[in-house]
C-alpha cells in the first residue's frame, strides 16, 4: 500500500482555499449567489433549465400532449412520458402566434403546467411546443405565403428560447381533403421551420401530426394536408393521429381506433393505415398516437355499432368521453363491457335513467392499447404517442400498457 504524502495533501487544500478566496473576492459589490447560480442559459424560464436528453432505443418513446384544458388538474401523471407536446399556441391567418389567447396565457403563466414540465426535464424528457391551426381559411392563407412562414418560425423561436427547449409539433389540421399543391406548400412551410429552427437552436426535433388517412390517400386528387412522403424529408417525425375511426357524427357507435376491422369506405383501420405509412415512412419516424378517450353515442338501440340518433336538449348529444369518465361510470352503474373482437376494442350500452335514451360507448383500455403498443415494439418505430394527458385521471394502468413487457 502506498504512503499517504501529507504534505502534497495539504498543499492542495491550500490551494483550492486560496481558489475559493479569490472567486469571493471577484464577486464582491454583488451577493455570493450571484457568483455561484447564476443560470447556466442567459435564456431563463420559470419552466425549468434545458433538456438533458438520452435518446430512447426505437419503440419506447413515449410522447405526450397536454391540452391547456387539462391543466386544471392539480398533480399530472408524466412518470411514464419521454417527450411532453403542450397544446398549445393558435397560428392566425398570417402565420403569427396569438398572444391574447387563453392557451398563450397559460403557455406562459399557468404553475401546474411549469411543475408539470419541470418534472419532464427534471428525469431527462423533452418538451415540445405544439403549433395549431385548425380553421381551413387560415391555412391557406399562411401556405400561400411564403413569408409567413419566416415570420411563424421567429415567433416560435421567441417562444421556444423562453422556455429553455427545442422541440415543436407542427398540428395544423385540415378537417376536409384538399389539394396536393397544398400539400406539397405544407410540406415547404415545415421545411422552412425545421431549417430555421436547427439554426437557431441546434437540433430542434420537429414533428407533424397526421390524420391516419394521410398515406392511404396520398396519390389521389384530393389528399389530406399531411403528405407522408414530403413530410418524412423535412420533419424529424410523424405522430399518426391512429384516433377517431368514429366521431360523435358518425352515422353509427364504432371503435375510436380499431385494431382490425373495416370500418371506412376506404376499409381502413389503424393496422392497415400503419402498413400505408411504412411504405412512405421510415419506422424510426413514426409515432403511433392512441387514445385516452372514447365517444359516448345517443343510440337507436343496443345492437353492436348501433345507429346513432340526432340528439336535443331533452335526451343530450353524442360527446367525447375520457377513460376516467368511462371508468367511473362503469363502477358507478356496475356496467360489464363488451370486447369486439375484430376492433379489439371495449364497447359498453347503458340507459340513462334520467332521459330515457339508450348510450353506446366505444372507448380503449389498458388490453386494447397493450395490443396497439405491440405494433410499436414489433415494427419498431419511433414511440408510442398519447392523446392526452389528464384523459386517464388516477387510472395510471393506462400508461402501465404503453411499456413492453420484459
Amino acid at each position: 500500500m502506498m504512503s499517504i504524502n501529507r504534505t502534497k495533501v495539504l498543499a492542495v487544500y491550500l490551494a483550492c482555499a486560496v481558489l475559493f478566496g479569490l472567486v469571493v473576492l471577484t464577486g464582491r459589490g454583488s451577493n455570493i449567489e450571484t457568483v455561484f447560480l447564476k443560470p447556466l442559459s442567459e435564456s431563463f424560464s420559470v419552466l425549468g433549465s434545458a433538456t438533458v436528453y438520452k435518446e430512447p432505443v426505437p419503440g419506447e418513446r413515449v410522447y405526450a400532449f397536454l391540452p391547456y384544458w387539462n391543466l386544471e388538474h392539480e398533480e399530472l401523471n408524466v412518470a411514464a412520458i419521454t417527450d411532453l407536446a403542450y397544446f398549445g399556441l393558435t397560428v392566425d391567418a398570417a402565420g403569427r402566434i396569438q398572444t391574447t389567447d387563453g392557451p398563450y396565457k397559460k403557455w406562459r403563466s399557468d404553475k401546474v403546467l411549469a411543475e408539470t414540465i419541470k418534472t419532464v426535464k427534471r428525469k431527462g424528457g423533452r418538451v415540445s411546443l405544439t403549433l395549431i391551426c385548425h380553421e381551413e381559411a387560415d391555412i391557406d392563407a399562411v401556405l400561400a405565403c411564403p413569408k409567413c412562414w419566416t415570420d411563424l418560425a421567429k415567433d416560435v423561436e421567441r417562444e421556444l428560447a423562453w422556455a429553455g427547449i427545442k422541440d415543436v409539433n407542427v398540428d395544423f389540421e385540415y378537417p376536409a381533403y384538399t389539394t396536393p399543391q397544398n400539400a406539397q406548400n405544407y410540406s415547404r412551410m415545415v421545411g422552412v421551420l425545421n431549417t430555421y429552427l436547427d439554426s437557431a437552436l441546434g437540433d430542434a426535433f420537429v414533428v407533424v401530426s397526421a390524420y391516419a388517412d394521410s398515406a392511404d390517400r396520398a396519390t389521389r386528387s384530393e389528399v389530406r394536408l399531411t403528405d407522408p412522403k414530403t413530410l418524412t424529408a423535412v420533419a424529424d417525425a410523424i405522430f399518426i393521429m391512429a384516433y377517431d375511426f368514429h366521431r360523435p357524427e358518425s352515422d353509427t357507435a364504432g371503435p375510436v381506433s380499431p385494431l382490425g376491422g373495416s370500418y371506412t369506405t376506404s376499409r381502413l383501420n389503424l393496422t392497415s393505415a400503419l402498413e400505408a405509412f411504412l411504405t412512405m415512412v421510415p419506422a424510426d419516424k413514426l409515432i403511433l398516437g392512441l387514445p385516452f378517450y372514447g365517444y359516448n353515442w345517443v343510440v337507436q338501440d343496443f345492437s353492436p355499432m348501433a345507429t346513432r340518433i340526432a340528439g336535443n336538449d331533452a335526451i343530450g348529444f353524442s360527446r367525447s368521453i375520457s377513460y376516467a369518465e368511462v371508468t367511473d361510470l362503469l363502477i358507478k352503474k356496475q356496467l360489464t363491457p363488451v370486447w369486439d373482437d375484430a376492433a379489439k376494442t371495449p364497447y359498453v350500452n347503458y340507459l340513462d335513467e334520467e332521459t330515457g335514451s339508450s348510450h353506446q360507448i366505444w372507448y380503449d383500455d389498458e388490453q386494447s392499447l397493450r395490443l396497439k403498443a405491440a405494433l410499436v415494439h414489433t415494427k419498431r418505430l419511433l414511440g408510442v404517442g398519447v392523446w392526452a394527458v389528464g384523459f386517464e385521471g388516477g387510472y395510471a394502468n393506462l400508461w402501465e400498457a404503453l411499456v413492453p413487457r420484459r
